[in-house]
C-alpha cells in the first residue's frame, strides 16, 4: 500500500494526442491506449507504461496483485488491495483511472486523463465519459487515479445499472458490472 501512495501523476508526455476515439487504426498501434476525456482522442501504445506515461506502471500492478486473496477476489469481499489515489504538480493532463479489459490488471488498458485532479467529493461529478465501441462492455478491473472515484454505467449517458463508487485499486469489478460498462462518471 505504501509502494502505491507515493505516486505521483505526470504530465502525459509525448506531445499531442493523435488519433480520434474509436478506430481501428489507433488500437493496431498496441492495446494500451490513452483517452484525452477532453477532446476525445486517442493513442495507443505497445506498454501500459507508455500509455500512462508513469515508468514502473506494470510493477505496481504486479505488487498490488500479489497482496489479492485470491485470483477471484472482488469487491464484494474485502476492501480492495490499495489505494491509488495520486497527486501532481502539473494538472495540465491528469490520470483520472485506467480500465483493463480482464481481471487483476491484465489484457488490453485504456489510460482515461482529464485536465484536473477530481476534487474528491463523491457526489460531485468532475467529468464523465461515454466509452467508445472498442471499449464498451470490456471492462473487468480498474486502477483510480487523481483523487477520483468512479461509478460504473451499464447504458451510455449515465443509464442502466450502476456499480460504485471504486476509489481504490480493484482487480476483479464484480458481476454487476463486468464485460457490461459503457459510461463512466470521475467524482
Amino acid at each position: 500500500m505504501a509502494l502505491l501512495a507515493g505516486v505521483i501523476a505526470v504530465p502525459v508526455a509525448n506531445g499531442a494526442v493523435s488519433g480520434q476515439g474509436s478506430g481501428s487504426a489507433a488500437k493496431g498501434q498496441g492495446n494500451h491506449c490513452r483517452l484525452d476525456a477532453k477532446s476525445g482522442k486517442t493513442q495507443c501504445f505497445k506498454s501500459l507504461d507508455s500509455a500512462t506515461g508513469i515508468q514502473g506502471s506494470e510493477r505496481l500492478l504486479d505488487a498490488s496483485t500479489g497482496k489479492a486473496k485470491a485470483l477471484g477476489e472482488t469487491r464484494a469481499g474485502d476492501k480492495p488491495v490499495a489505494s491509488s489515489g495520486v497527486s501532481t504538480k502539473d494538472e495540465s493532463n491528469i490520470i483520472g483511472a485506467t480500465v483493463f479489459e480482464d481481471t487483476k490488471y491484465g489484457g488490453a488498458s485504456l489510460t482515461i486523463t482529464n485536465t484536473a485532479l477530481c476534487d474528491g467529493d463523491a457526489d460531485d461529478v468532475d467529468f464523465k465519459i461515454d466509452l467508445g465501441d472498442d471499449w464498451k462492455k470490456k471492462i473487468s478491473s480498474i486502477q483510480p487515479w487523481g483523487n477520483c472515484t468512479l461509478n460504473l454505467y451499464s447504458e451510455p449517458g449515465q443509464g442502466g445499472d450502476r456499480d460504485g463508487p471504486f476509489d481504490e485499486l480493484t482487480p476483479n469489478i464484480g458481476n454487476v458490472m463486468d464485460d457490461r460498462t459503457q459510461s463512466i462518471t470521475f467524482s
